[in-house]
Formats: C-alpha cells, structure tokens, sequence
C-alpha cells in the first residue's frame, strides 16, 4: 500500500494509533508487572496473593481486549497488525509510532515469555503437590485400596468389617 498524504485524516490517524499503542503499551506494562508480582506470591505459597494476581490479570486481558477491537477498527475491519497503518502514514507522523509500536512489540513477546514461565513453575507446583498428597494418602490408607501411584486402585477389594457387639 502507499504511503498516506499528510491530512487531517491522516493527522487524526495518527493520535488515535498514538493513544492506542500508548494505551497498549500501558496495558502490557502493568501484565508484566502482575507476572512479577505472581512469581512471587508462587515463590512464598501465598495462594490469595496468586488469586489476587489472577484477577487484574483477568481485568488486563479484557482491557488488552478491548484495545485490539479499537485497532481492528482503526485499520478499517481488517485483521492487519498496527504496524501496517503506521506504515502507511506520513513519515513525519510514523517515525515517533514506529519507535512506539517496536517499543509494543518487544513488551508483548516479554510478557508471552514470562507469563510461559509463570504457567511451567505453577505446572511443577501442581505436581509436586499432587505427588505429596500421593504420598501422604498411600502411608495413611489402612485399607489398601491405593495403588502404587497414591490413588484409588479399583481393582483392589477393600476389606472391611463392623463390629455391632456393644
């Protein structure tokens, strides 16, 4: 596509993409932000602060949301990165957006990688505490109706008896 003319069309443009890559670069700050602040609530078992975490997680995600409807909008409808609009603007509007829209595209890939992390440490968390409480179901079951594995083996009879003498 070429490059826009210099308009006020154009001109326009550019604030809105500017208050949209500003805004979402915001948004992505303040994910990282909460990605930190779970790693550590993960590291001290602090499960409300986890919980804590997952809530503005979820109230970023719909604002992440809501960004990207107005840049769907911004490009006319059309599933076309922002980077595609700055590139049709007029270089004295685009030089300041590309700068912005690289700045949003290094935090995004910085949040996918550390909210990856986040997702493989709680993973390991889970099953380390699935394996303790194996372990602890196994040693504490008198029927032997556990398997190996700490969980209930249904091919095991259990043997069981009521005394009704008083």
């Amino acid at each position: 596509m070429p490059p826009a003319h210099s308009t006020p069309e154009a001109s326009e443009l550019a604030r809105e993409a500017q208050r949209l890559l500003t805004e979402l670069v915001d948004a992505y700050t303040a994910l990282s932000a909460v990605g930190r602040e779970q790693r550590m609530c993960l590291a001290r078992a602090d499960g409300a602060g986890v919980e804590r975490c997952a809530q503005r997680q979820l109230v970023l995600a719909q604002r992440v949301a809501e960004l990207d409807h107005r840049r769907q909008a911004l490009c006319g409808g059309r599933a076309v990165p922002i980077s595609a609009l700055v590139e049709r603007l007029p270089a004295a509007s685009s030089g300041p957006l590309r700068e912005l829209t690289a700045r949003a595209r290094e935090l995004i890939a910085r949040v996918g990688r550390e909210y990856r992390v986040v997702h493989q440490a709680t993973r390991s968390l889970l099953s380390h505490m699935d394996g303790v409480v194996q372990q602890v179901a196994r040693r504490l079951s008198q029927t032997g109706a556990y398997g190996p594995g700490g969980r209930i083996d249904p091919a095991r009879a259990v043997a069981g008896g009521l005394d009704m003498t008083l």
